[in-house]
């Protein structure tokens, strides 16, 4: 496994009331962190920024790569909902997002700003909802988990996202792995 010990304790950290987005600066290393994360039991997808330069494009990315359900809505409401949820897929120890090409999402979006708030406002919101424990005696209880987002892309492109994404949310934890 090409992870550390510090990759697995911070992709294995509930971060309360805040985003973690972790910054990978090695393309070439994508395959082995998805690899070393679904072999650590979590659930991982990979996502790629090229297919998600609208929110159209961002939705139909998601909802590939997390198997949404056919009822998606393909809206920001629905896009939160199933983002929150994963509708009855097993989350393992965890929810990892790999996005490749970051520097892509919603580039050719007219409402870059807003709707880049909107995205990053539902990853929080996703990130809140899996850390919270539920136990309620039903079916559906399962322990708080952690909810993160891997950066993958050659410097210069993490440094132009994490200035932009920074900017834009203010509860978002951004770190170099």
């Amino acid at each position: 496994m090409i992870t550390s010990k510090n990759f697995y304790e911070r992709i294995s950290a509930i971060e309360p009331d805040c985003f973690v987005l972790s910054l990978v600066a090695h393309e070439s290393k994508v395959d082995k962190i998805i690899i070393d994360c679904v072999s650590l039991g979590m659930y991982t997808r990979a996502l790629r920024g090229r297919k998600m330069r609208t929110m159209n494009g961002l939705y139909d990315e998601f909802s590939a790569a997390c198997q949404f359900p056919l009822y998606f809505g393909e809206n920001l409401m629905a896009f939160d909902e199933c983002l929150s949820s994963l509708d009855n897929q097993d989350p393992g120890k965890g929810i990892v997002l790999v996005l490749t090409e970051p520097d892509q999402v919603l580039m050719d979006s007219i409402k870059f700003e807003s709707e880049l708030e909107l995205f990053l406002s539902c990853l929080a919101n996703a990130a809140t909802e899996w850390g919270e424990k539920i136990d309620l005696g039903e079916w559906w209880d399962r322990p708080a988990l952690p909810f993160h987002m891997v950066l993958v892309g050659a410097e210069k492109q993490l440094d132009d996202v994490s200035s932009k994404w920074r900017h834009t949310k203010s509860n978002l934890i951004i770190d170099n792995l």
